[in-house]
């Protein structure tokens, strides 16, 4: 973009954090796994760990306004990646995709005015198993962050 022509003021807009709420929890998760690196792996898989962070995709919405409130009930379906590590039987060292489906269900005081809501995650965890499907069964550590913008 050029800037030959400008009057020296730029626009910028700025999503605000009207409400917001975190949610941390230490829960099992099985899930399938793809994207194995590298490609075929030899079973039997050693489960070594699991993490991932960044913004998860809000797959479904409800929201019920609560009677005599301000506060709303906010249902949410998530999904976000994270990247499973693992040794195979060879004694190689690999990787392999997994996506998480979550659900949650929180209060939270909402605007009047039009508004998104985004959820950031942080996803760990050391202990779990793969079983010979490709499935990965694991105790996780997961940290939501529900923000309400205007």
């Amino acid at each position: 973009m050029s800037c030959d022509n400008c009057s020296g003021r730029i626009a910028v807009q700025l999503k605000r954090i009207f409400n917001g709420a975190t949610l941390t929890a230490k829960r099992d998760f099985t899930v399938a796994l793809s994207g194995f690196t590298p490609s075929p792996p030899t079973y039997p898989l050693t489960f070594l760990s699991a993490r991932g962070a960044g913004e998860a995709t809000v797959t479904s919405q409800t929201v019920t306004r609560i009677a005599n409130s301000n506060r709303s009930r906010v249902k949410l379906t998530l999904s976000y990646p994270v990247t499973v590590f693992y040794t195979d039987a060879s004694g190689v060292r690999g990787r392999a995709n997994a996506v998480i489906n979550d659900d949650i269900d929180l209060l939270l005081v909402l605007p009047d005015t039009p508004y998104t809501i985004e959820v950031d995650y942080s996803f760990g965890a050391s202990i779990g198993s793969i079983a010979d499907d490709g499935t990965v069964t694991m105790s996780a550590c997961r940290k939501l962050t529900v923000k309400v913008l205007t």
